[in-house]
């Protein structure tokens, strides 16, 4: 079998810690703190092509453990003055964050509100989980409070930090055994005006419903009938669908019940053919025709399934969105769908025989089996 190998990817995040970025964050601890050794900073900048995203903040963090006051709150006063510099910016703030979880567990009080401070400027959801660990109520309600905070970041972050399953973060497993912990936060935070804020929500819930997906759909049932106005209607019927879609891409009953769709759909196929070979790099292109036997319309959430070959030969499910719809009473409709097949960092692709299903409101209804090839 024949393996991709990642091809280097000059926009990927990494790329933020470079050498620019750590001599401007030198510069700018130099101000707030003289004492500060540029050059541990600077000498850094050498071996950063070596290392991977968090491999680099790990470093400029350990530098900063080495270079600033070894009394933490004379530490973190210097770190806060820098951030109120307001001359960094997105990544390059990371290793402040991680300067505070790492040194500052011992001094919990002072942490939690420069962690506040913080997320105002770059974000502290990955930080704020060591401290959930260590000092689960005293964090919990701090961040609680912060579900009523005027700052829309602050708002987002007692959601996002909390998250079971975080992205770049470590899992919560007492949130995942019990995620009722979190409800106050969720609870708190559903009818939030800002998008940005509901949108940590329902990736929250998406989180929960991959352990508890009976949790998740009383939930969002519970919000649902709590829902008073239009707006607030909405708010929730757009959390539900997004906080769903895992669970829609696996036919849950009740998940898709919560959307309006019937599992299974009264329509029958006429056709489905994919291309029979491709290259690396091509596109496959699947082509759907399927007619409704239904005396009424019908709400249909129409994916596809790609089970591309691992090393071992077995193949991994990767469920890909088509087309959610209403399909009218005995009414046909085709489909045509480009799915390029090119290198991914998240994913190693073999040559050799793959597969596509139809699924319809979460149930597979056809199948088809194709050929890659990589030269």
């Amino acid at each position: 079998m024949t393996s991709v190998i990642e091809e280097q990817n000059d926009k990927a995040f990494k790329h933020h810690f470079n050498e620019a970025m750590l001599q401007r964050l030198a510069e700018l601890i130099s101000v707030e703190y003289p004492e500060f050794n540029a050059k541990t900073l600077h000498d850094l900048a050498s071996k950063m092509s070596q290392l991977e995203m968090k491999a680099r903040v790990h470093a400029i963090r350990d530098v900063l453990i080495t270079a600033l006051p070894s009394d933490y709150p004379s530490a973190l006063k210097i770190i806060i003055s820098v951030l109120k510099q307001n001359q960094l910016q997105g990544f390059a703030i990371w290793p402040l964050a991680e300067f505070i979880q790492v040194q500052g567990l011992a001094h919990y009080d002072i942490s939690l509100d420069a962690l506040k401070l913080l997320t105002t400027y770059f974000t502290s959801e990955w930080a704020i989980r060591p401290f959930i660990k260590q000092y689960p109520n005293e964090t919990m309600s701090f961040l609680t409070k912060c579900t009523i905070d005027d700052n829309v970041h602050v708002r987002r972050w007692a959601s996002e930090g909390t998250r079971s399953r975080l992205p770049w973060g470590e899992k919560l497993h007492a949130f995942i055994q019990n995620p009722i912990i979190t409800r106050p936060i969720l609870d708190a935070l559903k009818f939030d005006s800002e998008l940005y804020v509901r949108k940590s929500v329902a990736n929250h819930l998406n989180d929960i419903s991959k352990d508890h997906p009976s949790y998740v759909t009383q939930l969002l049932t519970e919000w649902k009938q709590q829902a008073n106005t239009p707006q607030e209607q909405q708010y929730i019927k757009w959390i539900t669908k997004q906080a769903l879609r895992t669970l829609i891409k696996q036919g849950n009953h009740d998940a898709l019940a919560l959307i309006g769709v019937e599992h299974g759909a009264q329509v029958s196929i006429e056709q489905f053919n994919v291309t029979p070979n491709i290259k690396l790099g091509e596109n496959l292109i699947l082509e759907l025709s399927l007619r409704s036997f239904s005396d009424k319309p019908q709400n249909l959430v129409i994916d596809y399934i790609i089970g591309f070959m691992k090393a071992n030969g077995k193949t991994a499910p990767k469920v890909f969105k088509l087309r959610t719809m209403t399909l009218g009473a005995h009414e046909t409709l085709t489909l045509e769908k480009k799915h390029t097949v090119k290198p991914i960092t998240t994913r190693q692709y073999y040559a050799g025989k793959q597969q596509i299903q139809l699924q319809i409101n979460g149930k597979v209804m056809a199948e088809q089996n194709w050929l890659l090839a990589i030269e």
